[in-house]
């Protein structure tokens, strides 16, 4: 809810939630989403196993994927990213950093 409000003004970022991650992966197919922005610690599956299975996935293999945690040391960024993520914030960045951060992963997409 919190970065649904932060990109609210932001009309050309539209942001499409799961309420649960095992339903992320048939989501980013149907949607063909141009970035992927998730949580590291959820409720049903960890972080970095969802990581894990959006690049296993051939629809979103070259997806680019920011994830989010409350974790700032810098091993938990390095297992993100060792996992398959693009890049790695933490909770919760300002707006600025946040739609920086999108914008810059998105326009590297050449998918997008």
């Amino acid at each position: 809810m919190v970065v649904r409000r932060l990109l609210a003004t932001e009309t050309d970022i539209d942001l499409h939630c799961c309420l649960t991650a095992i339903d992320a992966i048939p989501r980013a197919q149907e949607l063909r989403p141009a970035m992927i922005l998730q949580d590291l610690v959820m409720p049903d599956i960890d972080g970095l196993t969802m990581v894990r299975r959006f690049r296993e996935n051939p629809s979103t293999l070259h997806t680019p994927i920011i994830v989010l945690s409350g974790d700032d040391g810098p091993e938990a960024a390095a297992r993100a990213r060792s996992a398959g993520a693009n890049d790695y914030l933490v909770k919760l960045p300002s707006k600025e950093n946040l739609v920086a951060c999108i914008r810059r992963h998105v326009a590297d997409n050449p998918a997008a």
